[in-house]
């Protein structure tokens, strides 16, 4: 069993807590729809134009393990245009 997080650190377009959480209630609902995957906010909860988002999926195969993952970054970098300013994908 191989598995398989992201870290993501994103710069939002908020002005205020609530539209942080408005966002980022967005982002994890449709990750979590569309690849399976356990999406939490790990950090900067108080920050409103700051957040970091950690993803974790598990799988039997590295390859296809690695492609969901990128999978999962395109498709966040696609739906939340401009707000990814790092991240970090660990395989265990």
């Amino acid at each position: 069993m191989l598995i398989g997080t992201i870290q993501i650190s994103l710069f939002l377009p908020s002005r205020t807590l609530k539209e942080k959480r408005r966002i980022i209630n967005s982002l994890k609902d449709k990750t979590r729809r569309k690849f399976n995957a356990s999406v939490a906010e790990i950090d900067f909860n108080d920050h409103h134009q700051n957040a970091l988002v950690g993803i974790a999926v598990i799988s039997n195969d590295g390859k296809h393990l690695n492609s969901v993952l990128y999978s999962i970054l395109d498709f966040i970098n696609n739906e939340f245009p401009s707000m990814i300013s790092d991240y970090k994908i660990e395989i265990l």
